[in-house]
């Protein structure tokens, strides 16, 4: 898992971009891989949102999935 890469939540959920590692205080430690990452989405509504995930809770998110809900995204 690198930053940029799009991944999921293993139980479900829309897809999010991959923004940063962090460290377990929550501090930003750039592109080196830690146990937490800041990941950013938008709501069907088109909202932007973020937040910090486990990597032991993501997957990487299949293209098609992805690219799909980016076309049915609202301008």
């Amino acid at each position: 898992m690198k930053v940029g890469h799009v991944v999921r939540l293993k139980s479900g959920g829309p897809a999010m971009t991959v923004l940063s590692f962090m460290d377990r205080t929550g501090e930003n430690v750039s592109a080196v891989p830690t146990e937490q990452v800041r990941c950013a989405w938008f709501t069907d509504e088109g909202e932007p949102k973020s937040a910090l995930f486990l990597v032991v809770a993501l997957n990487a998110a299949r293209e098609d999935e992805w690219q799909t809900r980016l076309s049915r995204r609202p301008s």
